[in-house]
């Protein structure tokens, strides 16, 4: 049997392949009971070597598949961002006009981010919202 393992390793050895396949063909593992006696506990055959390979060519696609599906998601969300954009310029120019729409706008857009840069410094607590009638006034 040690005879035996020790031509095995040595034509392993003597065999120089890149493929995925052959690096694992007829490859086995033991458990060492003792010095001179050596079990098989697992061995790589053509049925497991071709799960491992289907089992990557699967991940593959699902990787391929989610990123696409991001790429989707993404270009949705372009697509509604421009249609609200749109949409609020037109709410915009019909409340305050032609001239003062992007004035406004752009006075919306200073305030909004002034406080959302305080908020950021100043982390406030908040204050729980707690009608009146229940302190029975």
């Amino acid at each position: 049997n040690h005879n035996n393992h020790n031509n095995h390793n040595n034509n392993h050895n003597n065999h120089n392949s890149n493929n995925y396949e052959d690096c694992f063909n007829d490859y086995h593992y033991y458990n060492q009971q003792e010095e001179y006696e050596q079990q098989p506990i697992f061995q790589f055959n053509q049925n497991l070597i071709s799960m491992f390979k289907k089992t990557e060519k699967k991940r593959v696609q699902r990787k391929v598949e989610r990123e696409k599906q991001e790429q989707i998601e993404k270009d949705e969300n372009r697509k509604l961002m421009k249609q609200k954009e749109e949409e609020n310029k037109i709410n915009y120019k019909l409340k305050y006009g032609d001239k003062a729409a992007l004035e406004i706008a752009s006075l919306e857009a200073k305030l909004n981010l002034q406080f959302d840069k305080t908020n950021d410094i100043l982390q406030p607590k908040y204050w729980p919202e707690i009608s009146l009638s229940t302190f029975h006034i």
